[in-house]
This record gives C-alpha cells, structure tokens and sequence, in this order.
C-alpha cells in the first residue's frame, strides 16, 4: 500500500509514529511536567546541576530538547553536545565552540581562561549559561572531572556556568562510584524518565494520533491498545515502532 493511500485510509495527515525529534509530538505526563517544571526553577536560580537517568526509549533526548528549545526561547547562552566520546580536552573545544567563543590558543589553560573570562562576563550581564550533555554515560573519567571542575568556577552568590547530564541507566552507576563522589555530591536536581503505565501509553498513542490529523478515533479496537502495551513495557520508542 502506497504512503498516501495509507494515510487516506486512516484518515492521517502524516505519519504519526516516526521515531524522529518532532517536537509537536510530545508527550508529558503529570510527573515528568513537575520535574521538568523544577529543572527550569533550578536553572532559574541560577545553581542548577541537574542528571536526567531513565531507561532507554523512555524520552530523555526529548526532554533535553524541550529544555534546550525553552533556555534558547528565553535568550539564555546554550551549549548542547550530544557526542560525548570525548576526552577533557576534547571537551573543553567542544564547549567553546558551541557557545561560541573564539580562542587562537592551542594550549589548555588559555582556552580554559577563555571560557572563564567569557562566563565573568555574562555573569556581569546577569546571565548564567548552561551545558546540556545528552549520552552522558558515554564520557570519559577525565571528562567528568573535566565537568567537576567547570562547576567550580562561581560567583559571589552563584556558579558561573550551570550543567545538565542526560543518560541511560549507566550514568546513574557511573555517578555511585567512589571516585564520582566529588561530582554527585554537587548534584541539586534529579529528573527520571519512566515507562507509560497502561492508561498513559492509551493517552500516549491517541495523542500522537491526533497531531497526525485522525480526524476519528479510537483506531485501534481495546485489544489491540492492551497488546501495543504488554509488548511494549510502557516504552515510548518502542511503542512506535509496533
């Protein structure tokens, strides 16, 4: 069946399961809404570092992007790197370039005195910056250090750059280890994504049946919403593939 004649047959106006960032489709329950409704006072008051750990498939990416879509709404300076197999200095580049700030330097330590001199000054414009990792669990031990360090660069009431790590199950062991305790003990806020209960992933597909254009619902018969849930887990990946 051709794509079109499938979408006429359903009555859609797109596809409505792609597993692309789509902001229009998503989905927020009540307790994800709160977290993130607390990262954003967190990062508000200007002390904000915050781990976002969840299963795989169950939105992190899709929330740090909600995240990094609101912080640039709001003309706050915005660093997001996704590519974390990285090594502190490696690090320390991709940070720089992404917020944009020059440095001819090869050398380490004037690259970090740029970075510093720069968040000084956004710090005097009443601005403080955020770096948003995605994949968190991916970065090297000297990348994590590399982070501790950032987070001790501060103001006289408040830091001067403001981190967000988002990662799978992984980070969360990462972060317990001994040598990570310098770093978790530094933590203010902590968002979990979780699987859909069954009423959340029937809310969840008629949700994004919606924004498809169904202009009739329900599509699916109960039975087959009650199979999309068992074989998916509540995982929202997941759920649309099947």
């Amino acid at each position: 069946m051709q794509n079109s004649n499938f979408l006429d047959f359903f009555g859609l106006g797109e596809r409505p399961f792609n597993v692309n960032l789509d902001p229009r489709f998503l989905f927020v329950t009540p307790q994800l809404d709160a977290a993130f409704s607390g990262l954003m006072d967190g990062i508000r008051n200007g002390n904000c570092f915050a781990v976002i750990t969840g299963e795989v498939g169950t939105g992190k990416t899709m929330l740090i992007h909600r995240l990094v879509r609101q912080l640039m709404q709001q003309g706050v300076p915005t660093a997001f790197l996704f590519y974390t197999h990285l090594n502190r200095t490696h690090l320390l580049d991709f940070i720089l370039t992404d917020f944009g700030i020059p440095c001819n330097s090869s050398e380490t330590i004037d690259r970090w005195k740029q970075l510093e001199n720069w968040l000084i000054e956004r710090h005097n414009d009443g601005q403080t910056p955020v770096l948003l990792v995605d994949e968190a669990q991916g970065l090297l031990p000297s990348a994590f250090e590399e982070i501790r360090m950032l987070l001790n660069l501060e103001g006289p009431r408040e830091k001067l750059l403001q981190v967000v790590l988002a990662g799978d199950l992984e980070l969360e062991e990462k972060l317990k280890r001994i040598q990570m305790r310098p770093l978790q003990q530094r933590i203010t806020a902590r968002c979990k994504t979780a699987r859909f209960n069954r009423d959340e992933t029937f809310d969840y597909v008629r949700n994004r049946l919606e924004i498809g254009g169904a202009k009739s619902q329900p599509l699916f018969q109960p039975d087959a919403m009650d199979a999309i849930y068992f074989h998916s887990h509540g995982i929202p990946r997941v759920i649309n593939v099947l």
